[in-house]
């Protein structure tokens, strides 16, 4: 500590000689970077249970602040937590397919029941729709409706477009050659989730007429009875 340096207030005078302590501490840690763990090496069992006395002695104080640690790094330690169990589930994958195999045919009752309620959730919340998938260069429309979610039938509209299985094989060529930001996706009607695939056939139908009566072109077959209909039909009954 530097002599003779006056200072204006008594903590002034403490705070430099804090200051002093903790470039001290540095200095002598940088020097002696084993210290530390030898000295855990030495004493591990005094430590361990002085460790556990104090926990012990202060379950309340540390639940107070695991609780406030939590709330206030709430994503921070979800993105860990993600990253830790991703990185348990590659390294073990056969371990946890197995682990999830058996507690699935353990629980299968309970699995059926929440798939269930999944299902009737989902259907609760997503009303059926008719929806126009539009390619802005070739200004032409593919109409269609579904019974599931309009996100999960767009999803697999991409997917088959991605993967070059589309039914639709207009809507394929233009996707293969203006790529999947060409496609704009839009919700053309919604209806009640108890609405008919009956119903909702029909409805699609008016709104391709309604398109055709705009003077648009479109990806829908006209002439035969289509397959990406009976595709997505067939798609429909499944995800029900």
């Amino acid at each position: 500590m530097p002599k003779g340096i006056p200072y204006k207030t008594e903590e002034e005078r403490l705070e430099a000689r804090r200051a002093a302590s903790r470039k001290s501490q540095a200095k002598w840690r940088a020097e002696n970077p084993d210290y530390n763990a030898k000295y855990y090496a030495k004493n591990k069992e005094k430590l361990n249970a002085a460790s556990r006395k104090w926990q012990a002695e202060n379950r309340e104080r540390i639940r107070i602040y695991n609780a406030q640690y939590r709330i206030e790094n709430k994503e921070k330690n979800k993105e860990k937590s993600n990253a830790s169990s991703a990185r348990y589930r590659a390294k073990n994958k056969e371990i946890c397919n197995t682990r999830s195999a058996q507690w699935r045919a353990k629980n299968k009752e309970e699995v059926q029941a929440y798939k269930a309620q999944y299902r009737a959730e989902r259907k609760a919340n997503n009303p059926n729709c008719t929806y126009k998938i539009t390619c802005v260069p070739a200004e032409k429309s593919y109409v269609g409706m579904t019974t599931v979610s309009f996100e999960q039938r767009k999803y697999q509209h991409l997917f088959h477009l991605k993967t070059k299985i589309h039914p639709n094989l207009e809507l394929q060529a233009a996707y293969d050659e203006h790529g999947e930001e060409s496609l704009k996706f839009e919700v053309l009607r919604e209806f009640p989730p108890e609405t008919s695939r009956k119903q909702m056939l029909e409805y699609e139908e008016e709104d391709i007429i309604q398109v055709i009566a705009e003077d648009k072109k479109i990806y829908n077959n006209l002439t035969s009875p289509s397959a990406d209909k009976y595709f997505y039909e067939r798609k429909d009954s499944q995800d029900n």
